[in-house]
């Protein structure tokens, strides 16, 4: 179909237990931080084969395909990291960047966040994950 724009879906990692990491990240936010956030992971769903990345300030690459979403609050500042799989972008780790550089907490984000993309890509995407969304 000409025409036609494939956006991607955002969407939460769940773990085997059922633990939504990045959901309670954002559940634990105050209503304001809370809606705020999802605001920026909702314009996730709008990329698409034709913009399949935010471009900086919003989003940068962190290690490989892996990406965070760079949430501005402020003076604060959050991040989402992320990894496309087909036209799915699972969330996969969230935190505060509280000094001025993020590397200490991304390091260890990246880390995390890598282990449980490839958990989630050894299991079916409907298993793994949950849409995302406001």
């Amino acid at each position: 179909m000409e025409g036609v724009v494939n956006t991607f879906q955002a969407v939460y990692f769940r773990a085997v237990d059922g633990t939504e990491p990045v959901r309670a990240f954002i559940d634990g936010l105050d209503p304001k931080r809370r809606a705020t956030l999802l605001r920026q992971l909702d314009r996730l769903n709008d990329l698409s084969d034709a913009m399949p990345h935010l471009p900086f300030p919003h989003s940068s690459q962190v290690d490989g395909e892996l990406r965070e979403l760079r949430c501005h609050m402020g003076s604060e500042h959050y991040r989402v990291l992320y990894h496309r799989s087909e036209r799915l972008i699972v969330l996969l780790h969230a935190f505060p960047k509280t000094t001025g550089k993020a590397a200490g907490f991304r390091d260890q984000g990246r880390t995390e966040a890598l282990g449980r993309f490839q958990g989630t890509h050894e299991r079916s995407a409907s298993q793994a994950a949950t849409g995302c969304g406001t």
